[in-house]
């Protein structure tokens, strides 16, 4: 299976690429998947290139398009409206696509697992707080992992942290990984044998 993935910047491919992985294995499917990721300078960068990105996505024949933002403290819901409206005004069929906001980034869904940041960041962490409610997890995040000298680059960081997460556990504290994870997993049945 070919998917698409439409992200704001670069730290967060390797992430999202390792999360959808997990994903479909926990989903069932074992096929091969290659990804084909479009990275962006932030959400108006994303937003006012989406229908292009959506467009060239399309052409290569991807069979699934994941387009992930971060709600960055917007109002609730407001993100993914504005998200929704604009993949369905694209000329990709919308049955294809699998729009997401990670409530306030994907760092919040990193820091729901404290077995994960423990074990990447190779001492104890405590369990954060509601991820969902820290006000800039992506800083929240650096500050944990800057802590334990890790001496790798942030990127590498996030995918090793996406790698060690309990989908299970993410699932429970954060409710926009569990509305993502949901949409995802439907749109993917038709993939499954």
């Amino acid at each position: 299976m070919d998917i698409g993935i439409c992200v704001e910047g670069l730290n967060d491919t390797e992430a999202i690429t390792t999360l959808l992985s997990r994903i479909n294995s926990s989903c069932g499917y074992r096929g091969e998947t290659n990804y084909e990721v479009r990275y962006h300078r932030g959400y108006p960068d994303l937003i006012s290139k989406l229908h292009q990105t959506l467009s060239e996505l399309n052409k290569l024949n991807i069979e699934l398009i994941v387009v992930l933002i971060d709600n960055d403290r917007e109002t609730k819901y407001g993100r993914l409206k504005k998200l929704i409206a604009k993949c369905r005004g694209s000329i990709c069929n919308y049955d294809f696509i699998v729009p997401g906001v990670a409530v306030e980034a994907l760092e919040a869904w990193l820091l729901s697992d404290e077995n994960a940041l423990s074990k990447v960041a190779n001492k104890i962490i405590s369990r954060q707080p509601n991820p969902e409610n820290i006000n800039k997890p992506d800083e929240a995040l650096r500050q944990i992992t800057q802590a334990s000298s890790m001496g790798i680059p942030y990127h590498e960081v996030l995918e090793r942290i996406a790698s060690e997460l309990s989908l299970d556990i993410a699932l429970d504290r954060c409710r926009s990984f569990k509305n993502f994870y949901a949409f995802y997993r439907m749109r993917l049945k038709k993939f499954i044998n």
